[in-house]
């Protein structure tokens, strides 16, 4: 990412960035994955997991300490769980909204 970073503000143009994912969920819900075990999602979700990753290399690089991460989840969770709050406490939108904001609107 650095160098495509770097090419693109020499204007030497856009570069193509290849992410590759796994998938630790079927393809809908509901869906029963029968083309793994579960020992396999088991496996994936412990190697591939990226926030485990991200917490390994961060600390084993020393740019965080374990305590920096800890506070940092914290911070997280609360915002998620304040923001859960602040839409369970919410009035429910009229009937006329229903369809606000389902399409967007390109016209200039």
């Amino acid at each position: 990412m650095a160098e495509a970073l770097e090419r693109a503000r020499d204007g030497r143009g856009p570069s193509a960035i290849e992410a590759k994912a796994t998938r630790f969920f079927g393809h809908f819900i509901g869906d029963p994955e029968r083309y793994r075990s579960p020992s396999e999602s088991s496996r994936l979700r412990e190697e591939f997991d990226c926030l485990k990753i991200f917490r390994a290399r961060v600390l084993a690089d020393e740019l965080l300490a374990g305590a920096e991460l800890e506070e940092v989840d914290g911070q997280a969770v609360a915002e998620v769980d304040a923001a859960v709050a602040a839409a369970k406490a919410a009035c429910a939108p009229k009937i006329d909204a229903l369809l606000t904001d389902v399409y967007a609107n390109y016209q200039h």
